[in-house]
């Protein structure tokens, strides 16, 4: 059946697992109390965790770039022009405008303080992440349009948040 596919696919996927161990930690004081390097409550023991953990956090961006660069040699470029202009810029549409202006009206909502609120927005205005790139390319779901994303939306990236940075200003939002 469909359905334990699915549960068999997601379980067998060492990034969710990844990803729920942090969301648990993060969730708890574990982290805070007891794996961070410097405080005395670190456990020095187990100082290696939070190193293992950064050093695989910081290369997940060299190898999604890496794998992005492959598929786009080989098979990428015949299907990113493919892509009609019209999709791509509904996507650059409402990643770098839609997101953000969401992103504001939850961080007016949740009355963040001026520094967090402005970083929450600037954050949602940011591109989607390579790694989006290599989970589709796993599984074989959208390279093309995740291709496209990634590449617009990292040279739309300056100017973008430069924009948003000169609106939040005018509209004096989350003055830093």
């Amino acid at each position: 059946d469909v359905w334990t596919k699915i549960v068999l696919k997601v379980l067998h996927n060492p990034v969710l697992w990844g990803i729920a161990l942090g969301f648990v930690i993060s969730l708890t004081t574990l982290g805070k109390t007891y794996l961070k390097p410097g405080e005395d409550s670190e456990i020095k023991g187990l100082a290696w965790i939070n190193t293992t953990l950064a050093w695989f956090g910081a290369c997940v961006s060299p190898l999604s770039l890496f794998t992005m660069g492959v598929w786009m040699q080989t098979e990428g470029m015949k299907q990113l022009v493919l892509i009609s202009p019209k999709a791509l810029t509904l996507f650059m549409f409402s990643k770098l405008v839609l997101v953000p202006l969401v992103m504001l009206g939850l961080a007016k909502a949740l009355k963040f303080d001026d520094e967090t609120g402005r970083a929450a927005v600037l954050i949602a205005a940011l591109p989607i992440s390579l790694a989006s790139f290599s989970l589709g390319n796993n599984y074989n779901i959208g390279e093309a349009e995740l291709s496209a994303n990634v590449t617009v939306g990292t040279l739309l990236m300056l100017p973008t948040l430069i924009i948003w940075n000169v609106l939040l200003d005018a509209f004096e939002l989350f003055p830093v």
